[in-house]
């Protein structure tokens, strides 16, 4: 197989459209397979798009979705490339891609659709809507749908990729490693950078680096040319036989296997659901929506479009050679209890924001870790490390919609002793939905949590702590208690590790910290959590889940 390099076949002239789909079709056929016609959308489709919507496409538009506008595995293995049908006008633009938990969308300017390369645009949901408005992304449509190809085929085979937390000095082992990649140019210069060499395609947003392979050998040597604290897929085995006796896990410089260090495998592929990794990385990476949002940045998942998702083949039946046997059924979904009392918990309080104020309450010298947005593919499994290594139980609270897209992430969750809860369906501000999309929000969260779990949720955090009358009454039928937070580090904005490191240090016994999972680039997070759960320990407190 010939080495395929992405940098050496990219296009010099960046406004010549044709020159980047034939490098698009290049890149299909090494890095997956190759482009055919039944790969684009058909012109009758595009039309009817273009009726339906009252405005001419782009040149550009066109042409890519008649290129490859049907190839999920090049288009939305991590966020989704939106089909003709579901294209909308959102505020003077027509979106055409939406982040997998719909914080993000992207589009361009309705105005420049007679344009045949419009510039770009981006929407983050924010919990300040005054702030909510459309920002540059990429200057051309066309760049900004080949970035499409190359973000999604990071995630595109899992068992070919990983990640890493930089260390000082990678900037210039990458530089001389491999050759960075002339496009896309990115409103922040000091943002997200791409390179790439034979068989490799990286892309460093900062603080976290993504890497895809084309072979198991190229995989296994970019650690040895790069200084950072490598995560690689635990189901990858080398065919050399001198490789398979390595780890991939480890930090660089120390290959043995008695200094590896391997974090493991992202979710398991789901049997009814894409077998791909999903990593959330808002602003196409984790460039981070704090970027633009600044302080009050992505949180809100507003689910305008519904998910594209490719077909589930189906199963080709098989003879029945001997009767089936009675199937053993599935246990009762229960409550689980807290870690303190078999006791069943209540409160007078609306929200509970301390553990004292449950009754009965846990020990004085506790506190609880809950963790928000999951579960996540790449971040959930992290925690759950990490949580297993100090020994201590957390509080999960999850939205349905991740729960129904990852149950064997959720089932490790259970299996491992922490309390699962409900974070709604979709994280959307609850105030102001009418009473059956409320109901829904709620109760479909707390029926696929019990169904996947086993476990029947017995607390409710609303997203943004967005509570009401109405939501009190409505969780009560359902028997669940109202959790909030006393220690907020706002980690979902990524403040840096410093800051959450600092605001989680703050706490006390009888706090409710509050840290996130999903939504976003957590390694923030994660890195904090790494200093502050041995500190806290070391003082005494005691890790309780609800």
């Amino acid at each position: 197989m010939t080495a395929f390099d992405a940098a050496a076949e990219s296009p010099t002239d960046l406004t010549d459209r044709p020159a980047l789909w034939d490098f698009v079709r290049r890149f299909a056929a090494a890095w997956t397979t190759p482009l055919t016609e039944d790969d684009g959308c058909t012109d009758a489709e595009l039309d009817e798009a273009e009726r339906r919507l009252g405005s001419p496409l782009p040149a550009a538009l066109r042409e890519a979705y008649g290129l490859f506008g049907r190839r999920p595995d090049l288009t939305s293995n991590q966020d989704r490339l939106l089909a003709p049908h579901q294209w909308e006008v959102f505020e003077g633009a027509l979106v055409y891609r939406t982040e997998n938990q719909s914080v993000v969308d992207w589009g361009f300017p309705l105005a420049s659709a007679a344009e045949p390369d419009p510039p770009t645009a981006m929407w983050t949901d924010l919990l300040d809507k005054t702030q909510e408005r459309w920002e540059p992304w990429l200057d051309r449509l066309s760049l900004a749908l080949v970035e499409v190809v190359l973000s999604e085929s990071l995630f595109g085979d899992e068992d070919l990729a990983g990640d890493a937390e930089p260390v000082d000095g990678l900037d210039a082992c990458l530089d001389t490693a491999y050759q960075r990649l002339p496009f896309p140019a990115y409103p922040d210069p000091d943002g997200i950078r791409w390179y790439a060499g034979p068989d490799v395609l990286l892309r460093h947003d900062g603080d976290w680096l993504w890497l895809r392979a084309r072979t198991p050998e190229a995989l296994d040597a970019v650690p040895d040319a790069l200084p950072a604290t490598w995560t690689l897929a635990d189901s990858y085995r080398s065919t050399s036989s001198d490789l398979r006796t390595r780890r991939l896990g480890w930090v660089l410089g120390r290959t043995t296997p008695s200094n590896a260090t391997t974090v493991g495998a992202v979710a398991e592929s789901e049997q009814n659901g894409p077998t791909r990794r999903r990593a959330l990385l808002l602003l196409g990476g984790a460039a981070g929506v704090a970027a633009f949002g600044g302080a009050d940045a992505a949180h809100v998942n507003t689910s305008r479009v519904a998910a594209a998702r490719p077909p589930v083949p189906e199963p080709r039946p098989r003879a029945v050679l001997h009767p089936s046997p009675t199937p053993t059924p599935k246990p009762t979904p229960t409550p689980r209890p807290a870690s303190w009392t078999p006791a069943k918990l209540t409160t007078a309080k609306h929200p509970v924001r301390y553990l004292d104020e449950l009754s009965p309450a846990p020990p004085p010298n506790t506190i609880a870790l809950s963790i928000d947005d999951g579960p996540h593919p790449t971040w959930t499994p992290r925690v759950l490390d990490l949580l297993e290594e100090h020994q201590i139980h957390a509080t999960f609270f999850m939205i349905g919609e991740q729960v129904a897209e990852w149950p064997k992430l959720v089932q490790r969750v259970a299996a491992a002793g922490h309390q699962i809860c409900n974070h709604t369906w979709t994280h959307p501000m609850l105030s102001g939905l009418p009473e059956k999309r409320l109901r829904r929000e709620i109760v479909h969260a707390h029926d696929k949590i019990a169904q996947t779990a086993g476990i029947v949720p017995q607390f409710f955090r609303a997203p943004g702590g967005d509570w009401s009358k109405r939501v009190y009454d409505m969780i009560a039928e359902y028997d669940m208690i109202p959790i909030d937070w006393s220690v907020d580090p706002r980690d979902w904005s990524r403040p840096g590790v410093g800051h959450i490191r600092r605001t989680l240090l703050t706490a006390k016994a009888g706090n409710i910290l509050l840290c996130h999972d999903g939504g976003g680039d957590r390694s923030q997070t994660l890195s904090a959590l790494k200093k502050v759960i041995p500190k806290l320990k070391k003082r005494g407190l005691v890790f309780t889940s609800l």
